[in-house]
């Protein structure tokens, strides 16, 4: 008998999400270990096709309690999710439908006792202590790791360059004093500008790095000069409007999902300072903002309704 044949009887049907269903029939021995090879070999897949949510955490010192895991919505917070913390201070939050992506928050005790980030794997472990929060373990998922990374690398930063701000306060100290701090204080935000980039160009589809990159600036390159010898005076301000989201994606839905409503921010400056404040103009500029996004999730009309009313009914 051929082994095509042998594998066609003997595995009847692999469903990929849950359940493996195998019909066994009599064979010899060495087909069964050409069986078993198989499917160890598919095993991988089974585990990365898991649908849903499964968070495990472990909080020393924590214990006989329930936590919480909360989400942000346009400024407003919401509980997804409930748990048991046993004696050890082991939970997990399980669901059967992937949640959302973007920032969510744990609450014990009705306290928020930290931040973290739910992206496209949502299979993970975090581990702490209630006497450091800022020491956390992540295992299997890169982007959460990436997320402590950069808070870890903000508290460091900012305790670096407290020293120069306070001399760049102080209008005692000299203007040979300031401008060390100065120079100093830039050297430390480059740091940490450089290790931000590097984590957004790691994974550019994290959620850690849209949230990085939605607050970078856009640069704006000098005005050319006209074949008249004239500068082009608007030429900084259609570049500006051009490129104004390239950073933010306005079609992320994650964005929506922070502590500070900047999506609502983004898109009142955006209509509200580069527009003049006209039905037609304002409309057609949220037009263009819906073509600019048209190859994201969202679909038009969603978007379109969602920009009409961010833009404090200014447009029809």
């Amino acid at each position: 008998m051929r082994c095509g044949s042998i594998r066609s009887k003997l595995v009847q049907k692999i469903n990929q999400t849950e359940n493996i269903y195998v019909i066994f029939a009599a064979t010899r021995p060495e087909q069964m270990k050409r069986l078993a090879g198989i499917l160890v070999s598919l095993l991988p897949l089974f585990a990365a096709a898991q649908p849903g949510y499964h968070i495990d955490f472990n909080v020393s010192g924590l214990r006989d309690t329930t936590a919480y895991l909360g989400y942000f919505l346009q400024e407003k917070t919401y509980v997804k999710d409930t748990a048991e913390v046993d004696n050890t201070g082991a939970f997990s939050f399980v669901g059967g439908q992937p949640l959302p992506e973007g920032l969510y928050f744990l609450v014990i005790n009705k306290s928020r006792l930290f931040d973290f980030v739910i992206g496209k794997d949502q299979q993970f472990s975090i581990a702490t202590s209630l006497t450091d929060y800022n020491n956390l373990k992540v295992n299997g998922d890169e982007d959460n790791a990436s997320f402590f990374e950069n808070m870890r690398l903000i508290v460091d930063a900012g305790k670096e360059a407290e020293p120069f701000l306070t001399i760049l306060r102080d209008s005692t100290q000299s203007d040979e004093h300031k401008q060390k701090a100065r120079t100093t204080f830039d050297e430390i935000n480059k740091r940490v500008m450089a290790r931000q980039q590097a984590i957004i160009e790691k994974d550019p589809t994290a959620v850690t790095a849209r949230l990085l990159k939605m607050n970078k600036p856009v640069q704006i390159p000098d005005p050319p000069v006209k074949p008249n010898g004239q500068i082009d005076s608007t030429f900084q301000l259609r570049y500006y409007r051009e490129h104004y989201f390239d950073n933010f994606g306005l079609s992320d839905d994650a964005l929506l999902r922070l502590p500070k409503v900047f999506y609502w921010e983004k898109v009142q400056d955006y209509l509200t300072r580069l527009y003049a404040q006209h039905p037609d103009t304002v409309t057609n500029a949220i037009h263009a903002l819906v073509n600019v996004a048209k190859t994201n999730k969202d679909d038009k009309e969603k978007l379109q309704e969602r920009l009409a009313k961010l833009s404090g009914g200014v447009a029809k």
